[in-house]
């Protein structure tokens, strides 16, 4: 899997972290559900939004105020499927959010309006986002 730029080429030259066909993640997702867990049950969340930059940096957002953020770390599983890492800035943000942060997540992009982030194990949680 090669890594090449999201972006147009700019005065800003701002290169992205995410392989070409995983562009569509840079953006705002709205959280509409969060499911799993050993019950199967569906989650109400405490945040509203994840916003993800070019450069890998993410932001937590309640309504309009931000309650977490980090960093994004990229890798690749055997099959060439994107694995995301969340790096909080602060170890106080895992009580602020409830997103399994410490677990990478895969990624399954539906279509550009739809992101989903599924933790690796089976009795863990899938998250579904809307793009905004």
């Amino acid at each position: 899997m090669s890594f090449q730029s999201c972006e147009k080429q700019d005065e800003s030259l701002q290169v992205s972290i995410f392989p070409i066909e995983y562009c569509n993640i840079i953006g705002t997702w709205e959280i509409k559900s969060i499911s799993g867990g050993i019950s199967g049950d569906n989650y109400i969340p405490n945040f509203k939004y994840l916003q993800i930059k070019s450069d890998g940096d993410f932001i937590f957002l309640r309504d309009s105020y931000s309650i977490a953020s980090g960093s994004i770390i990229c890798k690749t599983d055997s099959e060439k499927e994107l694995i995301l890492s969340f790096s909080l800035d602060s170890i106080y943000s895992l009580e602020v959010i409830n997103m399994s942060t410490f677990y990478p997540k895969h990624i399954k992009l539906v279509d550009s309006n739809q992101l989903i982030l599924i933790d690796p194990c089976c009795d863990l949680f899938t998250y579904t986002f809307k793009k905004l």
